[in-house]
């Protein structure tokens, strides 16, 4: 897992200064709320994001980092590292991200991909979760069982830009 993790960091290292030479480049930083295996349940304390956006032919993609925190008896951080596809108001993406829990030793990573809607300021995403680990299953705190349909996990989240 650490060799997955190291190789997302030099991608997302490669695409930003790629991006960065870009006269093109623009990008934005958003707060909002979410529930599922992604973050947890981002209500208490809002999620952070921050997107980087590339003009294409016909199309924009994307490039960002989000962060979370959960704080219910015990303090749960999560990051994850999201590409997608924007064409008009109508969005693709798909983020790895990482949760843990040093009190009770729990610790998961996921494979999400969304799709989303942006109506100017604000974003509304939803999509699967894929479990790619979860370490110490038994000690998971129950909220994160709360987007599960049938056999699948979701998450759910708005955004907001606050530009």
């Amino acid at each position: 897992m650490k060799n997955a993790l190291i190789t997302l960091l030099i991608i997302f290292s490669w695409q930003f200064s790629s991006a960065q030479k870009s006269s093109s480049k623009n990008s934005e930083p958003m707060v909002g709320f979410g529930i599922g295996p992604e973050n947890g349940m981002s209500l208490i304390m809002p999620k952070a994001s921050y997107y980087s956006y590339q003009n294409r032919k016909h199309f924009e993609t994307y490039y960002g980092v989000e962060g979370a925190a959960i704080i219910i008896e015990t303090f749960i951080p999560s990051v994850d590292f999201v590409y997608g596809i924007k064409k008009e108001f109508v969005s693709l993406d798909c983020s790895v991200g990482f949760l843990w829990d040093s009190y009770s030793k729990y610790s998961h990573g996921t494979f999400n991909p969304k799709i989303g809607i942006r109506i100017k300021k604000i974003w509304l995403k939803a999509g699967p979760s894929y479990y790619l680990f979860r370490d110490n299953k038994e000690n998971a705190v129950p909220l994160f069982d709360i987007t599960k349909i049938k056999n699948t996990f979701y998450n759910f989240e708005i955004l907001i830009n606050v530009e």
